[in-house]
């Protein structure tokens, strides 16, 4: 928890300071009409935004990791414990079921992969394939959530 508390902060400074980091502004004056501010990245700053935005990349990765070991330790225990409810139950008891903790460990290794797949050069595939990884893993969470 101590993690998580003090990465998230972090992840989100660096990414909202990629995201400022060479924004320049310049008005723009033509004789047709009136001033017009344009807004631009400066290319100077480009290795700096790259750094910031691959070390935010790196972050959620490890964030995501570390997300995704403590869901599969806790299935891992569900697993385990609703084992020894069954073999240890009568007949006539009802047990507890881990419902819906598979799909939400499905869903946080999506994301994880999603996240990975950052890393790579962008072409259209490439953000279409984040999307979809991004879509079905939201889309396990809440089938997780919903089952209990």
């Amino acid at each position: 928890m101590v993690f998580s508390l003090a990465l998230i902060p972090v992840l989100l400074i660096t990414n909202e300071f990629a995201s400022f980091v060479g924004i320049t502004y310049q008005i723009v004056r033509s004789p047709l009409g009136p001033p017009v501010l344009a807004i631009g990245l400066d290319d100077n700053s480009q290795n700096i935004r790259t750094f910031l935005n691959s070390l935010g990349l790196v972050l959620l990765t490890i964030y995501q990791a570390a997300t995704f070991f403590i869901v599969l330790l806790r299935l891992t225990k569900a697993v385990l414990a609703q084992r020894n409810i069954e073999m240890h139950v009568r007949q006539n008891e009802e047990t507890h079921l881990f419902r819906g903790t598979g799909w939400i460990a499905i869903g946080v290794k999506l994301g994880f992969a999603e996240t990975v797949v950052g890393f790579a050069s962008g072409s259209f595939g490439l953000f279409f394939t984040r999307r979809l990884l991004r879509m079905l893993s939201r889309a396990c969470l809440v089938i997780g959530v919903v089952r209990g």
